[in-house]
């Protein structure tokens, strides 16, 4: 069992940029008794991952990995609720792995681990350009609450304002811009 502070920033995306990827991995993932189950399959190779995620703040999660096994997710395995199944595709990128989710509804995002959420990203202008909005901390695109919408299991509200988390983290990127500018 591991356990690490994930920080990632995300935004949702007008369609799939038209660029050359690094990696292509095929992922179904479902939830159940508080835990993310995730098949991956990369290049016909089969990987099983359990995750536990705590919210910490907007953009900000304790996420502790469990050992999984293929049994294990099969057993566990919904019969009545349908997994997320969505293509990520991996870009290389300045310092960062740009994540680009394309979800069987047609949803495409991105999202970028970084030390801290006021640090300051390189996009490649031809992603950039398919950027329709960000969407960290907003509840609505957490793949949990995708995963209950396509199972239209009521979904569960957030307690911080995503108008408010998204002013702060643009108050947070401008305060660590100005103070890093020569």
């Amino acid at each position: 069992m591991r356990e690490e502070i994930e920080i990632e920033r995300k935004w949702l995306l007008k369609e799939l940029p038209k660029v050359e990827f690094n990696q292509v991995i095929q992922i179904e993932q479902y939830y159940k008794d508080f835990l993310r189950y995730r098949k991956e399959t990369t290049s016909g190779v089969e990987s099983f991952i359990c995750i536990k995620k705590e919210k910490l703040q907007p953009g900000v999660n304790r996420e502790t990995w469990q050992d999984c096994t293929k049994e294990d997710y099969f057993f566990n395995y919904p019969q009545d609720e349908k997994p997320i199944k969505k293509t990520r595709y991996v870009l290389e990128y300045e310092g960062h792995n740009l994540e680009i989710d394309t979800f069987e509804d047609g949803l495409v995002m991105m999202e970028i681990e970084v030390k801290s959420l006021a640090e300051p990203i390189q996009i490649p202008q031809i992603i950039h350009a398919q950027i329709e909005k960000e969407v960290t901390g907003d509840p609505d695109y957490s793949n949990y609450q995708l995963y209950r919408k396509a199972n239209q299991i009521e979904p569960v509200k957030s307690k911080i304002p995503t108008k408010q988390v998204i002013r702060q983290l643009k108050r947070d990127y401008f305060t660590h811009r100005n103070k890093t500018k020569p």
